[in-house]
């Protein structure tokens, strides 16, 4: 019973080791694409004065801030997106 309850788990373990995989190929040929997409909007962000890059890169360096500071600096930047 043990053995056939293994095998089981085994042969799931292998199918989702198989979908997991598959999703990181397709997402890993999506990044060019994005890439090439941000790089193409650059002037129409600089025409409207949108802040995608630097906000990006603010929340990428926010990502490694602690827990607490982290949930402080998305309340501020919420209210700073809200009042302006």
């Amino acid at each position: 019973e043990l053995a056939g309850s293994c095998s089981e788990l085994v042969a799931s373990k292998e199918r989702v080791a198989a979908a997991i995989a598959a999703a990181r190929s397709r997402l890993d040929a999506l990044s060019p694409h994005l890439r090439d997409v941000l790089k193409a909007t650059k002037p129409l962000q600089e025409c409207l004065a949108l802040r995608l890059d630097e906000k990006r890169d603010e929340a990428r360096a926010a990502s490694l801030l602690p827990p607490p500071l982290f949930l402080l600096y998305a309340n501020a930047s919420a209210y700073s997106d809200v009042l302006g």
